[in-house]
Order: C-alpha cells, then sequence, then structure tokens
C-alpha cells in the first residue's frame, strides 16, 4: 500500500514536469507565450517590445519561460506587436471568435 501512494506521487510529479515543460502551462494552469507567436515577436524584436512596454528584457522572457502575460497587459502587448490577443493568451479566449465582416 505504501508503495501505491509513493508511485502516485512520482506520476503526479511527472505529469507536472510534463505539462510546464512541454505544454507551456505553469503550475497554475496559464499559458506562456506559445513558441510561434514568440518567434513573431522576436521577427519584431524582443528589445523593442520591452522598451516600448516600458519593462526589462528579464520580464518579458519571463512571458515566455515561466509566467503568463498579464491580463493588465494583454492590451498593451496586442497594440505594440500587433499580435491578436486570442494568439497572446489563448486559454482566457478559448471561445473567442474573430468576425470577419467587411
Amino acid at each position: 500500500m505504501v508503495f501505491n501512494f509513493y508511485f502516485t506521487k512520482i506520476e503526479t510529479l511527472i505529469y507536472f514536469m510534463y505539462n510546464f515543460a512541454y505544454k507551456n502551462y505553469n503550475f497554475l494552469g496559464e499559458t506562456m507565450i506559445e513558441k510561434p507567436v514568440w518567434a513573431e515577436m522576436k521577427k519584431i524584436g524582443i528589445s523593442k517590445i520591452a522598451r516600448q512596454m516600458g519593462i526589462t528584457r528579464a520580464n518579458f522572457y519571463q512571458w515566455r519561460n515561466s509566467k503568463p502575460v498579464p491580463d493588465g497587459r494583454l492590451l498593451e502587448l496586442e497594440k505594440v506587436t500587433g499580435i491578436a490577443r486570442h494568439l497572446l493568451k489563448p486559454r482566457l479566449f478559448e471561445n473567442y471568435s474573430v468576425n470577419k465582416t467587411h
């Protein structure tokens, strides 16, 4: 019985490590900036984006590596990069649909 409990802890740890490393989720279940979106930002220039937002590059890199984009910065980031908010934070806009009316 003790072995089962220990095995469950290991499974749980592996699950969290996998989600954190490979799915871009932090332990709160929020997503960091996805790889394709990050590639677009790198084309614009990480330093340029950080400077326009008034933050350090280190803070900006945290949004890619360990912390999600703060909700209060989402619209500003969208304005600076031109990348739609539902791509920057997809979990927040799961049911978001883009209306293409011309």
